[in-house]
């Protein structure tokens, strides 16, 4: 697999988070870093598409309200 180098700049305690949570899990600060990308591009894959409002019900809805709003 091909990777690409990246420069990050973080705060101090943004880096001393993401020692703390490499050293429990054994892994390396990058490693942490990749994860949690996987994680959020997976999540916005996975996130559901908004549904279209259904045109026919809108129509109805139009007619029953449009007194109303008139």
């Amino acid at each position: 697999m091909d990777m690409h180098e990246i420069i990050l700049k973080l705060s101090e305690t943004t880096f001393a988070a993401l020692s703390s949570v490499a050293e429990a899990e054994d892994i390396c600060i990058g490693q942490v870093i990749r994860d949690a990308i996987n994680r959020d591009l997976n999540r916005r894959d996975k996130a559901k598409t908004p549904v279209g409002a259904d045109e026919r019900l809108v129509a109805l809805l139009r007619a029953l309200l449009a007194d109303d709003f008139a």
